[in-house]
């Protein structure tokens, strides 16, 4: 019997250890992309609703250079923004987390974007690589990856 409680206690505590861990680990904590709320696959039919495109421009209105491994790459110190055709009037959150372990949040944007062209302005970034986490009513809609070199 006391060998039964002894493995009883061993196995709670266990337990307890691992949800503590995975509870704390990458991707949950404040300084997380799921901090933002804005985590898991995007939702291609709140997406169609809201939006007929969406890309990342620098200040000039031109998209990145073509990169396999970011998707789209700029040179260090350009002021990067969201351009987005619209169909509808919304308003869309923009978190940009860095693409490693950490996940951290860099910028958190909440953008307002009436029917037509609206671009956003996210700013300047480190060099780095970086996905955009474009949110509606707190449904992640498009994920933009990206690069700073």
């Amino acid at each position: 019997m006391a060998g039964s409680i002894r493995r009883l206690v061993l196995v709670l505590a266990t337990t307890a250890v691992l949800a503590a861990a995975c509870g704390s680990g990458s991707g949950s904590g404040p300084g997380s992309s799921t901090a933002c709320g804005l985590g898991g696959t995007a939702d291609e039919a709140v997406y169609a609703a809201a939006f007929r495109s969406m890309d990342l421009v620098n200040a000039a209105g031109a998209s990145g250079t073509p990169d396999p491994d970011a998707g789209v790459a700029f040179p260090t110190g350009t002021r990067l923004s969201v351009r987005a055709e619209a169909v509808a009037a919304t308003t869309a959150r923009m978190c940009v987390a860095t693409r490693d372990q950490a996940g951290t949040i860099r910028l958190d944007v909440t953008g307002a974007f009436a029917v037509g062209s609206t671009t956003v302005e996210l700013g300047v970034l480190d060099a780095g690589s970086y996905v955009v986490r474009v949110g509606v009513g707190g449904v992640l809609v498009r994920n933009l990856p990206f690069a700073i070199r």
